[in-house]
């Protein structure tokens, strides 16, 4: 349980930061500084789903301390239900400790910096154009679920469809960092 405390100690600090943002967001003298507002407003966003965690856990661990004082109770009602319901909340915690680390995980510098994409039909003619076209299109459409632009740069069309090559510039929040490891050959 030690490291889960220190886990908590650091989401705790983080909540004190994001409560001095969002205190310094609404300052008129912040507001009238873009360039401060912009970088606050990026770390009140950064800041959030961690904010979010730490509340979440909160909750179940106080939930979880609740089983534990109806397992000394001694009454049998509130001890079976803390025995059925501690297993539930342990995964949960479990699962939120995992995931608040990731989170805390430091971001690359780079993993906002826009991608540029190509795609080549590889060796199977026209079959490859068509699956260079699809690869083109499902990555268009992953950025723009995720709200990020895609530009076209240059395309070289297939005779039966698709693309022979195609460069895209993919830019928007996260997209080096998504991306960065897509790469290589994908064949059909």
């Amino acid at each position: 349980m030690k490291r889960e405390e220190e886990l908590m100690t650091k989401l705790a600090f983080i909540v004190d930061r994001y409560r001095e943002v969002e205190k310094s967001v609404g300052d008129p003298e912040v507001v009238s500084n873009p360039t401060r507002y912009r970088d606050l407003m990026r770390e009140y966003k950064k800041l959030t789903p961690l904010v979010e965690i730490h509340q979440t856990l909160t909750a179940w661990e106080s939930d979880w301390n609740q089983c534990q004082e109806w397992l000394l109770s001694g009454d049998a009602d509130f001890v079976a239900l803390a025995k059925e319901e501690m297993p539930q909340i342990q995964d949960k915690l479990e699962k939120g400790y995992a995931a608040s680390r990731l989170m805390l995980l430091p971001r690359d510098e780079a993993d906002d910096r826009p991608v540029m994409m190509e795609l080549r039909a590889g060796t199977g003619g026209d079959e490859a154009a068509l699956f260079a076209g699809d690869l083109y299109r499902m990555y268009s459409r992953f950025a723009e679920s995720k709200g990020w632009k895609v530009q076209l740069v240059n395309a070289n069309e297939g005779t039966a469809g698709g693309y022979k090559e195609i460069i895209a510039r993919v830019e928007g929040e996260g997209v080096y960092g998504l991306l960065k490891f897509e790469s290589g050959v994908h064949r059909v």
